[in-house]
């Protein structure tokens, strides 16, 4: 018996029906609901097209930053300290010309820093 009542029921088991839920909610969306329904908010939800999705513009990679910089400092351990100072050319061209990242090696504390700019582009 308990079976063909779960079978006329249109929501999946792991929903709980709202209208039987004895979750306590909170003020703020007991008058929010309260207000759809005087509205008649529920009936019209259901002719709604789910299927659309809302469209956003693009954002650039600052203003999805909210407009700062990123900054970065890779620590570098001494024993690497010399391959670096060697290699420093090749490993700064790629970051600088392509990614338009601002690099710098701090030698006081030997890390290199690294920090985005407004044309640093969002790869």
């Amino acid at each position: 018996m308990m079976m063909e009542e779960d079978s006329s029921n249109s929501l999946p088991d792991h929903v709980i029906d709202p209208s039987s839920s004895r979750i306590l909610q909170s003020k703020s969306i007991q008058a929010e609901d309260a207000a759809m329904t005087e509205y008649g908010g529920d009936e019209d939800t259901d002719d709604m097209n789910v299927d659309e999705q809302p469209t956003f513009q693009r954002l650039s990679a600052h203003a999805a930053r909210g407009g700062k910089a990123e900054y970065r400092r890779i620590r570098c351990p001494a024993h690497r300290y010399t391959p670096l100072r060697e290699s420093w050319d090749s490993l700064l061209t790629p970051l600088v010309e392509y990614l338009k990242l601002q690099v710098r090696f701090n030698t006081r504390t030997r890390s290199v820093e690294m920090k985005t700019s407004r044309h640093t582009l969002d790869t």
